[in-house]
Formats: C-alpha cells, sequence, structure tokens
C-alpha cells in the first residue's frame, strides 16, 4: 500500500484537470486484494497463505509472459520490480507468505492483522477495498467461515470515510 500514494496523487489530480468529462467524474480509488482471515493465525497462513501465495505467483509468471510485447507495455509498468523485490524478501523470510503480507499484496492472518493490513490501504487515500476470499479451489466450507469473520471483526472497524 505505501506504493500507491503517488499512483493515486497521479491519478486524481489528472481526474480533476480533464476540462471536457463525458459524464460524471469518479476520482475513487479500489485496490484489490486476496483475503483469508481466520481466528488463529498460524490456521489462515496455512491455508490461506499458501493459496495466496499460489495465486501471486501465477500471476508474475503470466505477466513475465508479456513483458516487453508490443501491446502490453503496461505490465512492465504494473509489475516493475515487483518479481525482484518479492524474491529477495522470500530469501529474507524463506518463505513467500511473508513477503506478500509485508507488501499488502496478501491479507492473511487473525481478524486484528487484517485490519491493520487495511489500515495500510486507509491511510493512503483508498476508497474501496475489493477482497477475494475464494482463492485457488479453497474448498467452500474453508471460505466462508473467512468470509463470516472478515465480515463481523473487520468489516466493522472502518465506517465508510475510512475506506
Amino acid at each position: 500500500p505505501d506504493k500507491l500514494a503517488p499512483l493515486i496523487k497521479i491519478y486524481r489530480d489528472a481526474v480533476t484537470s480533464y476540462t471536457n468529462p463525458a459524464g460524471a467524474i469518479n476520482d475513487q480509488v479500489a485496490c484489490y486484494v486476496l483475503a483469508h482471515v481466520a481466528e488463529d493465525r498460524a490456521e489462515a497462513r496455512e491455508l490461506g497463505g499458501a493459496a495466496c501465495g499460489y495465486y501471486t505467483q501465477e500471476i508474475f509468471q503470466t505477466f513475465g509472459t508479456v513483458q516487453g510485447r508490443p501491446g502490453y507495455e503496461i505490465y512492465e509498468r504494473i509489475c516493475g520490480d515487483a518479481p525482484v523485490e518479492l524474491g529477495a524478501l522470500a530469501e529474507k523470510y524463506d518463505n513467500m507468505i511473508d513477503p506478500l503480507i509485508e507488501l499488502g499484496v496478501i491479507c492473511v492472518g487473525d481478524p486484528d492483522d487484517a485490519v491493520t493490513i487495511i489500515e495500510g490501504f486507509a491511510a493512503q487515500d483508498v476508497d474501496q477495498i475489493i477482497t477475494t476470499h475464494a482463492i485457488r479451489g479453497l474448498p467452500h466450507e474453508k471460505v466462508m467461515r473467512p468470509i463470516e469473520l472478515f465480515g463481523q471483526r473487520v468489516i466493522p472497524k472502518f465506517t465508510a470515510s475510512d475506506v
């Protein structure tokens, strides 16, 4: 999330400087994050962290196959040095889950961890958080309780003016 503030500023400056909009201007910013919340941090990391790690690895591999190709320049801007940064953090932690959490790419942990991660986005002036809880074939029963926890113990910590 800490890398979002300058990008959000560029977006909002561009939106407010536009003089001939076709309709109403929506200057809101939403961020997408994979989420898996459990009562116990270790449980969340074991199931949700593994699924999120797999998903993220697949995304970077996909982006890597189109980087440098004409028409796909945006992927280089999206990824930037993220694969290198993730690799260095994975080496530091000896796993992929901690770096993904540290970078705010995933929201995995107990409800308090999730609140802290969402607060990181709110601090960057993000208007909305879009979460995905059904990740990489997690069984339905392993998805429903995390959604319930997120709804009961994370969302109520925020008001519409927070995120």
